[in-house]
């Protein structure tokens, strides 16, 4: 099968802390862990599944001698286009026969793997469809209903976090956006805001904060000049002040020496 869709790895969850690039799913079997995700904590347990979307700065915390689970890791393409992957961790509490859906995935995947004759679909429906028992176990945890991604609003929207989830220095204004999707920055604003609840700017802040403290983390110790460079700043002092805003009030160098001690 080919590689780029045999994305199940054992223990991919426990890299060292880093910006992912790939979306993951875990279903705890047993035990506890801990992770802090683009700085916000969660403690998963037992028959809890939890997924994180890619470009989520990942920085694991520890797990109980007893942690068991099972893991995903992939980035298909049409995941996205799908509309199914999300933008946000996803945390759910599983009771026991939900519990055993989620086990029998894992189990297929498993299967799929180790056969000579499987091929990348076969593998990609069955992330599909565990997927979309994700989200519509999301939607009805939280009294939601899951908003359609087939009409022109949900298009753009897509457009947009593909553009915002780019490895790429990203625009910070609404309007390159709006300019590169061929839309306004209104119509823009309003089918961001509607998707995802959140304004562009505030994806854009997000992003430019996830990328600033990944290459402060980064081994090769860059210098703040030199990632305001790379992040296309006008200075260093523009992307300090951002930084300060988004961080509490702590400056680059103060998040590196808290985060390498």
């Amino acid at each position: 099968m080919d590689n780029a869709c045999a994305a199940f790895a054992k223990n991919t969850f426990f890299d060292a802390s880093q910006l992912s690039s790939e979306h993951r799913i875990m279903l705890v079997k047993k035990g506890s862990a801990k992770y802090t995700l683009n700085d916000m904590d969660f403690h998963t347990f037992e028959g809890e599944l939890l997924m994180v979307p890619a470009n989520y700065i990942i920085h694991v915390n520890g797990h109980s001698h007893d942690f068991n689970a099972r893991l995903l890791s992939f980035r298909f393409s049409d995941m996205a286009d799908a509309g199914v992957v999300g933008y946000y961790v996803v945390k759910l509490r599983l009771g026991y026969a939900e519990h055993q859906v989620f086990e029998s995935f894992f189990q297929m995947m498993d299967l799929v793997l180790r056969s000579p004759t499987a091929d990348k679909c076969d593998f990609q429906y069955l992330v599909l469809s565990m997927l979309f028992r994700i989200r519509d176990l999301n939607a009805a945890y939280n009294g939601q209903q899951v908003p359609a991604v087939c009409n022109r609003r949900g298009l753009v929207f897509t457009q947009f976090m593909k553009l915002i989830s780019s490895s790429d220095p990203i625009p910070r204004s609404v309007t390159a956006y709006a300019d590169r999707l061929c839309v306004t920055s209104n119509y823009l604003s309003v089918c961001v805001k509607e998707y995802s609840g959140r304004t562009v700017m505030e994806w854009v802040n997000l992003k430019t904060l996830s990328q600033i403290k990944t290459l402060l983390l980064n081994p090769k110790n860059f210098t703040v000049n030199e990632i305001a460079e790379q992040l296309d700043f006008s200075s260093a002092t523009q992307m300090i002040r951002l930084f300060k805003k988004l961080s509490n009030g702590f400056t680059p160098l103060e998040y590196r020496k808290v985060k390498m001690k």
